[in-house]
């Protein structure tokens, strides 16, 4: 991981971003938001902020374990109100993860370790917001291989950086199709995608569409490849004048 801070001058920046390969990056908007380029969502770097927001508001508000039944969650995402420090700006216009069909057609409810179902292990797709987060973004290993091979040893997250508080189940907002009573979760320590009553109690990760204005100062940046850093950037200035 690199972070590049301005040195010298107080300026208006203009960012090149210059890749040496074409994956995909988190991008560290400050103010607590991270932005995703291919999934075009920004996310909130506290994975747990249902439970910050109870600690920090002396319980009036979030949730005291940080783990809802899928109404309580929807309703919580969808009244939060989140203050960016950075940009002065409140967003009111949160949603939970989104997970539609892997094959781009209709859901595919059967098993499979190798990703090309919607129940499973390993689900690279971006149609899985969550799956694509867990295995692309954060290099995830799932507690089983393609070939189904049980990996206890290595399922999980080595590094959840630019993120903190990621745990557990997560809920999506999306329903199994053939059973509304029920859906999808991500588990954050295993990789599986599968499914849940919606009347048991999960975590909750706040994300909206779109990105947020660039920041004034230059932004860190992840880039991710099977969980290594393989990119670099360079930061072009105009217009700066030196810091009194």
């Amino acid at each position: 991981m690199k972070q590049f801070f301005p040195t010298g001058a107080l300026c208006a920046a203009v960012f090149v971003l210059v890749p040496f390969s074409s994956h995909a990056a988190l991008y560290d908007r400050g103010g607590g938001l991270i932005y995703d380029d291919v999934l075009d969502v920004t996310w909130l770097q506290d994975a747990d902020y249902a439970r910050t927001q109870y600690n920090n508001s002396g319980g009036l508000s979030g949730d005291a374990d940080g783990k809802m039944t899928w109404a309580a969650a929807n309703s919580w995402v969808s009244g939060l109100s989140y203050f960016d420090s950075v940009r002065g700006v409140s967003y009111d216009d949160w949603r939970l993860p989104i997970m539609s069909p892997v094959n781009g057609v209709a859901f595919d409810l059967n098993n499979s370790f190798d990703g090309s179902t919607d129940n499973g292990y390993n689900i690279t797709s971006p149609a899985s917001e969550l799956s694509y987060m867990y295995h692309v973004n954060l290099g995830g290993v799932s507690l089983f291989d393609t070939a189904g091979n049980l990996q206890y040893d290595a399922a999980g997250i080595a590094d959840p950086s630019p993120f903190s508080g990621i745990s557990g189940g997560v809920w999506s907002q999306t329903e199994v199709p053939t059973d509304t009573t029920t859906a999808f979760v991500l588990g954050m320590g295993n990789g599986h995608q599968n499914w849940f009553a919606k009347d048991t109690e999960h975590y909750t990760w706040a994300v909206r569409d779109g990105d947020v204005a660039a920041v004034p100062v230059p932004a860190a940046l992840w880039l991710f490849s099977s969980g290594l850093l393989v990119f670099g950037a360079r930061v072009k200035t105009s217009g700066c004048h030196a810091a009194r």
